[in-house]
């Protein structure tokens, strides 16, 4: 063996650890996005959900309002539908 792998090895063994790992920061803080308001409201996803007739054609025509329309559950609310219910009738 030469002496630059026999040094190669043991530079290996001593370090063991990458510096700085663990050390003060949570589990993947670096990763974490910025938050930032929501560009669809309510009010904005029925503007734009009126423009269509069904909500096929809102979800081929607007794909981005229908999907932030049903991320937060207001699909038939801006399709004008009457909202289901859980409740029985009395």
């Amino acid at each position: 063996m030469s002496n630059k792998t026999e040094e190669v090895k043991t530079e290996k063994a001593v370090k063991g650890k990458k510096p700085g790992a663990g050390e003060g920061k949570k589990p993947a803080e670096h990763h974490a996005r910025a938050t930032t308001k929501s560009k669809w409201s309510l009010e904005r996803c029925e503007k734009y959900a009126h423009r269509f007739q069904n909500e096929a054609a809102w979800e081929n025509g607007n794909p981005s309002s229908y999907k932030a329309a049903k991320a937060h559950g207001w699909v038939a609310q801006c399709m004008g539908q009457p909202q289901k219910t859980n409740r029985k009738a009395s």
